[in-house]
């Protein structure tokens, strides 16, 4: 199903179960849309972190994201042991970071020719410079940190007579996909970057929550008893 067809679901079965009587508390498909990334990545993580779930189905592709210079965190210094200053990189939607590094399936060249070694723990930085087979290969630090708008910075080094790149595409498994579908304007046709029984996981979680909500809502408080003795006269 697509993001817009999971929101239509859990409407259309609160609705049902309350006999079509929400006129009264009606909420729109945005607000469920976004309560449905919100659901998913609980879903996932709590699925991810018993081993139960892979990033089949999860991943999302931005295709064309410009490299720029960021402007350079301590964290970015801590990770690298030097210098982060006029480093460039690429901000993303943050990634999810239940899964490490196997959370980004692809970093790399648009065209699919060339990938870039990805990390997320420090350690596997100073790993990749000394092994004889990767030293000379460009890679990637990602930033778990993010900014005031919910991006992760990715710090992009070696990157040798890549250098003058201006774009990179990335697949990976990003924590709000509502925040990749503004950037695709085919997302509304796509399908709902979810499996389909986390989908049903989610459509059954939110509905729940609504129905129990919504009938709270349409109780009435029972009467309270006069407890109060009359006055003698």
């Amino acid at each position: 199903m697509t993001h817009n067809e999971i929101a239509s679901a859990i409407r259309n079965k609160v609705s049902d179960a309350l006999s079509g009587n929400i006129s009264d508390q009606a909420f729109s498909i945005e607000q469920l849309m976004d309560e449905i990334d919100l659901s998913r990545s609980s879903i996932v993580n709590k699925l991810a972190r018993g081993g139960k779930l892979s990033v089949n189905g999860l991943v999302q592709s931005i295709d064309t994201i410009p490299i720029e210079v960021i402007e350079p965190t301590d964290s970015c210094v801590r990770a690298v042991s030097g210098p982060c200053s006029g480093i460039p990189g690429i901000k993303v939607p943050r990634i999810t970071d239940v899964f490490g590094k196997g959370g980004v399936e692809y970093l790399g060249l648009v065209n699919l020719q060339e990938s870039i070694d990805v990390y997320f723990d420090p350690n596997d930085i100073e790993m990749h410079k000394f092994r004889v087979r990767t030293s000379r290969r460009p890679y990637a630090w990602v930033d778990s940190s993010v900014d005031a708008n919910n991006m992760n910075n990715i710090y992009l080094f070696n990157l040798g007579k890549f250098n003058s790149l201006r774009y990179l595409k990335i697949r990976a498994v990003f924590d709000n996909p509502g925040s990749i579908n503004i950037l695709d304007p085919d997302a509304e046709f796509r399908e709902y970057a979810a499996p389909g029984y986390v989908q049903e996981a989610i459509i059954d979680s939110i509905t729940e929550k609504y129905i129990r909500y919504f009938r709270q809502m349409s109780v009435k408080p029972a009467a309270v008893p006069n407890t109060q003795n009359d006055n003698i006269t």
